[in-house]
């Protein structure tokens, strides 16, 4: 399982990364809840963004006009799972583990409920 974390800016500096997120701890944490939804083998972007960066994505790919807190977009690339984008100004709202499982389960990644049969 491979993680990539990337930022709006093209550096991890002071200003790609404004919160200081640790991007080894962004990585155990998703492989952590890859590993829960049983995923093997793929390949994740983690791409942290402003929120006015957020809106234009926004508006483009939802023709929505406001900045999501996360937006999740699923590849068929061979090996991508697919690219996952989250507000860095929203991360003093929500836990990163709630948005990142938010994410894939929009991308349709989401634990079985107890109880559901297996087909």
């Amino acid at each position: 399982m491979k993680i990539n974390i990337f930022w709006e800016e093209e550096t991890e500096g002071e200003k790609g990364n404004p919160l200081r997120l640790k991007p080894q701890f962004v990585r155990e944490t998703a492989k952590k809840i890859l590993a829960d939804l049983k995923i093997k083998g793929k390949e994740l972007n983690i791409i942290f963004c402003s929120s006015a960066y957020m809106r234009k994505l926004a508006k483009q790919y939802r023709g929505k006009d406001y900045a999501p807190a996360t937006l999740s977009f699923p590849l068929a690339e061979k090996g991508l799972l697919g690219e996952i984008y989250l507000n860095y100004e929203c991360l003093s709202n929500f836990p990163i583990t709630y948005l990142l499982r938010h994410s894939l389960g929009r991308m349709g990644l989401k634990a079985k409920k107890r109880g559901d049969s297996q087909k």
